[in-house]
Order: structure tokens, then sequence, then C-alpha cells
């Protein structure tokens, strides 16, 4: 929840300032206001990137582990699993 806290926080932030008080809804006035080609590309830039680190958060990179196996039969087999999620049963098993 922290970072994505954080993020919110900045997304919120970045569209506050990109708007500066003018609204880009509807053109109910002649006098409409639009932002430039490279402003509206860094502001979209800048909300993907915010965006991409708050899903990536979500679903932290797994650690891969080698561990061999000492049992006899199947003396140096090498098993290749998820830290902290996979165990040698479930990687014996056949789906």
């Amino acid at each position: 929840h922290g970072i994505s806290g954080l993020l919110l926080n900045q997304y919120q932030r970045l569209l506050a300032k990109s708007n500066n008080g003018v609204s880009y809804g509807l053109a109910s006035s002649a006098t409409s206001v639009r932002p430039s080609a490279p402003k509206v590309r860094d502001q979209r830039s800048a909300v993907f990137s915010l965006e991409q680190a708050r899903q990536r958060a979500l679903y932290p990179r797994t650690e891969k582990i080698e561990v061999t196996l000492q049992i006899p039969g199947l003396q140096g087999t090498l098993l290749v699993m998820n830290k902290g999620v996979s165990t040698p049963h479930s990687c014996a098993r056949r789906e």
C-alpha cells in the first residue's frame, strides 16, 4: 500500500500541475486553450511511467534459486525453483 499510495499521490500532483487550473474538456467558450503537443507528450509519458512503476510494485520479481539433490537415485539432479514459493515436491510432481 505504501508504494501504491506514493505513486497515486505523485500522479495526482502531476495532473494538478499539468492542468494549471485550465479545463481541457468541452470547448464552451471561444477562448479555449490547448496545451502544446510536446507538453501533452511529456504529460502522457510521465503518467505512463508512474503507472508502470505502480504495477511493477504490485508483483515484485521472483528470485530463482538452484538446488542440487543428494538423494540416492537422483543425485546431481538440478532443480531451479522460485525462492520462498517452490518446494522440491512441487518441482517433482506432474501436472
